[in-house]
């Protein structure tokens, strides 16, 4: 055996391979654009100011009270 060796024959890809492959190339590329897509809709065209998903770090913060850092909440 040397370290150079020749590469194997590539057979042709089948239609199923194909149909896979292109499966995953459209389904990645509508994963990538739902993302701003979601985003022009919700703000642009609905004109919401809030995210559609708010995080606990996206929340108001409360107003600072005896009562809220004791409870916890600031």
């Amino acid at each position: 055996m040397t370290a150079i060796e020749s590469s194997p024959v590539q057979e042709p890809q089948t239609p199923a391979q194909w149909a896979v492959r292109w499966f995953a190339v459209v389904a990645f590329a509508a994963l990538c654009a739902s993302v701003p897509l979601v985003h022009l809709v919700w703000h642009g065209a609905l004109g919401h100011q809030r995210p559609a998903v708010r995080t606990r770090s996206q929340t108001a913060m409360p107003a600072p009270s005896r009562e809220a850092v004791l409870a916890g909440e600031w």
